[in-house]
């Protein structure tokens, strides 16, 4: 639930006006910047379905992925491999339009001047690289923890010496 309205204090009343200040100057420069209220209006309708595709279709097959992570790996899996995924997927996103070659120009080979595939290969690669390490330190600790904490046996008594 959101705070009653007596409780926001001076900030959240700062950053509101700042906030809507600043959507106000960008709303104005894109009307007054070459495009028109007619520029204007394609905008604000790809703000509006990206904001309609996001909610009714990434965000619940994200919540999917995850569930279906969870239900099916258990710990010290689970949590990284999870991140791994997210990464992956925020990174591809980030990279598509490189990958497809949006924007490119035969007559200016300078727009697209990097191999993106390749680069995004190894972005992804040193992800799951990071993602292994981290699989590897969740299990060492976890060794290393049952090791420590293993009660000591002695005929069919459980000792536990030191504490």
């Amino acid at each position: 639930m959101s705070e009653p309205e007596s409780a926001r204090g001076a900030g959240f009343w700062i950053a509101l006006v700042v906030g809507w200040a600043v959507i106000a100057f960008g709303a104005l420069q894109l009307i007054g910047q070459k495009t028109g209220l007619s520029g204007a209006t394609q905008v604000a309708t790809w703000v509006v379905a990206g904001h309609a595709v996001h909610d009714l279709l990434i965000a619940p097959l994200v919540c999917l992925i995850g569930i279906g992570i969870a239900s099916l790996l258990a710990e010290p899996w689970r949590t990284p491999i999870r991140s791994g995924v997210i990464a992956s997927v925020l990174v591809v996103a980030v990279a598509y339009p490189a990958l497809r070659g949006y924007g490119r120009k035969p007559n200016n080979p300078t727009v697209h001047p990097h191999p993106y595939t390749t680069g995004v290969l190894t972005v992804l690669g040193v992800v799951w690289g990071l993602v292994a390490v981290w699989i590897a330190v969740r299990i060492v600790r976890a060794y290393a923890g049952t090791r420590r904490e293993r009660p000591r046996q002695v005929s069919g008594v459980h000792r536990n010496f030191g504490g």
